[in-house]
């Protein structure tokens, strides 16, 4: 096993990297505090426990509990010198089962931790984005936030909701799209998503590729878990996102 190697990768991997249904990100959102001797043991060979490759969910209990059947993740370098491990109740064992790797260069192999049982905190939210001709091919970010929309604003020394023009009537932008994909998840014309919102997320918002924001929506607003976004302005005004719910 290659730790050093290991520890990059897991540098390497952001969270737009990481699946955003409810499960997972019940998962990510519990797995650190709940399971501490495992991830001691994770801290030990590179491994960061809250980027699973994989993760193997059963359906939440009637007593609010989830079980996951596995969770996977990535080690690089030879397995030869892996010893399989037993953690407080957790066997963590080499993977003979997964997705493909493809994707990820040089040596490497494939563990897995179980049993593994949680709280279920994650509440999922389908999101509907109406068509319209306004910004048609221009995906939108949802994000769900651990902080208001204004401290968000604050944070990135914004004045005002919509991003400003230029002397042509083009937006100018005032965020990377990179940063996007950390923060939120796309959303494109059309397309309806699922996203899972942990308990301790304060405010729900949509922001375009320039950084024009939509409405804030209270994560305990949502009963319906269903969201729809409509475009508003476009052509001769900056066009921008509006949450409702519906």
């Amino acid at each position: 096993m290659d730790f050093q190697k290991t520890r990059e990768y897991y540098d390497s991997v952001s969270d737009v990297d990481l699946c955003h249904c409810a499960y997972c990100r019940n998962y990510i959102q519990q797995i650190k505090r709940a399971y501490p001797s495992v991830d001691q043991y994770f801290e030990s060979i590179g491994v960061d426990i809250e980027k699973p490759f994989e993760t193997m969910p059963l359906e939440p209990d009637d007593n609010g509990q989830i079980c996951y059947l596995a969770a996977q993740y990535i080690v690089m370098g030879s397995s030869n010198d892996f010893e399989t491990q037993s953690i407080d109740g957790v066997e963590v064992n080499i993977s003979l089962s997964h997705p493909s790797t493809d994707g990820i260069e040089g040596d490497h192999f494939v563990i897995e931790i179980s049993p593994i049982c949680l709280d279920w905190k994650v509440k999922t939210i389908i999101i509907t984005r109406k068509r319209s001709l306004a910004s048609a091919i221009v995906p939108f970010w949802i994000i769900a936030s651990k902080e208001s929309k204004k401290q968000f604003m604050d944070n990135h020394n914004w004045q005002g909701e919509l991003c400003e023009h230029n002397k042509n009537g083009q937006p100018m932008s005032r965020i990377d799209i990179a940063e996007l994909d950390n923060l939120g998840v796309r959303i494109a014309s059309g397309q309806t998503i699922a996203i899972g919102v942990p308990d301790d997320t304060v405010s729900v918002f949509a922001c375009t590729k320039d950084g024009s924001l939509s409405n804030e929506i209270m994560p305990n607003e949502i009963t319906e878990s269903r969201l729809t976004i409509i475009t508003k302005g476009g052509f001769r005004t900056v066009s921008y996102p509006s949450i409702e719910i519906k």
